[in-house]
C-alpha cells in the first residue's frame, strides 16, 4: 500500500495541536482554574425547574422541602431511602439530572410525617428544611355543597325550553367545566387532610474541590488525547486508502507511486547533439538541439589583400 510521507515539521505541529486541543478540552470540563483563583465559591447543582413548579401547584395543606448538598449525592439517596422504608408513602416524581442532582416528590402519612421529617433533620449536609402551611380557603363539605347545586343546574337546563338549541349546549358545556374542577378539588381536600407533600432535593457539589477537579483534569486530558489521536489515525488510513483507490482506478496522484518525492523516471543521455530529458512531471519530453558554431579565423593571420610580393 502507498504510503503518505509527512515532514517533520508538519509532524511537530501535529503534535502540538493534538496536545492544545486536549489541555483546552481538560480546562474546559475540569474548571481548574475557578477552583485555583476562587475556591471559597463553589457551585451546586441546580433543582429541576418542572420539579419545583410541580411541587409549587399541589394543593396541600401541609408542604415540606428538604434541601441536601453533598459530594456522594447516590450515598446520601441510600440514607433517605433507609428512613422511608418504614413509612407508608407514594412517590409522585422522581428525576435524577446527570448523576448530579436526585429530586424526589412524595406524600407522607398525615399521622407519621412528623417522625420522618425529625429523623431527616438528623442527616449530615442538610442545607434546608422548610415547613410550609397554607390558609385553608374552604372545608370539603362547602365543595361538596356547591358542587350539588351546580348538578342541580345541570338538570335544570336540560329540562327548560330554549328557542336555540346551541345556547343550550353552551350552557351545559360551562357546567361541565364547573362541576369537574370541584370534583377535583375536592379530591386534593381529601388527600390534604391525609397526607403531607414532601420534596426531597439532593444536590451535588460540583467545584470548589480541588483534588476533586485535579481528578477530572487529568482523566478528562488523557481520554482526550486518546481519542483525538485515534480520530487523526483513521483520518490517516482514510486517505491511504483513497490513494491507493485511485491507483487502482489509473488515476495518478503525486503520493501514488512508491517513491517517496513522486516517480521522476529515467534520465536520458544527453550530448552535444541530441538529448532527451525526461523529468517526471506529467512524463513531459524536452529536446534540445545544440550547434556547434565554426571558429572565427583570426584578424592578424590573414594576409594582407593590398600587400605584394616581390617576385624572384
Amino acid at each position: 500500500m502507498a504510503s503518505l510521507y509527512i515532514t517533520r515539521r508538519i509532524r511537530t505541529l501535529l503534535i502540538f495541536v493534538v496536545i492544545m486541543a486536549s489541555l483546552i478540552i481538560a480546562f474546559s470540563r475540569s474548571k481548574i482554574l475557578k477552583t485555583f483563583f476562587k475556591p471559597e465559591k463553589t457551585t451546586i447543582a441546580s433543582t429541576p425547574e418542572e420539579a419545583t413548579e410541580q411541587f409549587e401547584s399541589y394543593m396541600y395543606y401541609t408542604k415540606i422541602d428538604f434541601k441536601f448538598v453533598t459530594e456522594d449525592i447516590r450515598e446520601k439517596d441510600n440514607e433517605v431511602s433507609r428512613i422511608l422504608k418504614n413509612t407508608d408513602f407514594n412517590e409522585i416524581y422522581s428525576k435524577s439530572t446527570k448523576n448530579n442532582n436526585i429530586t424526589k416528590i412524595i406524600q407522607l402519612p398525615i399521622d407519621s410525617y412528623r417522625n420522618v421529617m425529625n429523623k431527616l433533620k438528623q442527616l449530615p449536609d442538610l442545607e434546608f428544611a422548610e415547613l410550609k402551611k397554607s390558609e385553608e380557603t374552604a372545608s370539603i363539605e362547602q365543595l361538596r355543597k356547591r358542587l350539588q347545586e351546580e348538578e342541580n343546574n345541570k338538570r335544570q337546563i336540560r329540562t327548560e325550553q330554549y328557542i336555540n338549541e346551541e345556547k343550550r349546549w353552551e350552557d351545559l358545556k360551562k357546567k361541565d367545566d364547573i362541576i369537574a374542577s370541584l370534583n377535583n378539588e375536592i379530591i386534593e381536600k381529601e388527600k390534604s387532610q391525609k397526607y403531607v407533600l414532601a420534596k426531597i432535593d439532593i444536590s451535588k457539589i460540583l467545584s470548589g474541590d480541588v483534588g476533586k477537579s485535579l481528578e477530572i483534569f487529568g482523566i478528562t486530558f488523557i481520554e482526550s488525547l486518546v481519542f483525538i489521536t485515534i480520530g487523526l489515525f483513521v483520518c490517516y488510513l482514510i486517505i491511504i486508502g483513497l490513494t491507493r483507490l485511485f491507483v487502482i482506478l489509473g488515476i495518478k496522484t503525486r503520493y501514488g507511486s512508491s517513491s517517496r518525492y513522486g516517480q521522476y523516471g529515467r534520465y536520458g543521455s544527453s550530448s552535444y547533439g541530441y538529448g532527451d530529458y525526461n523529468y517526471g512531471y506529467g512524463e513531459k519530453r524536452i529536446k534540445r538541439k545544440y550547434i556547434r558554431k565554426p571558429k572565427q579565423k583570426d584578424k592578424n593571420s590573414e594576409p594582407d589583400k593590398n600587400h605584394k610580393t616581390d617576385a624572384k
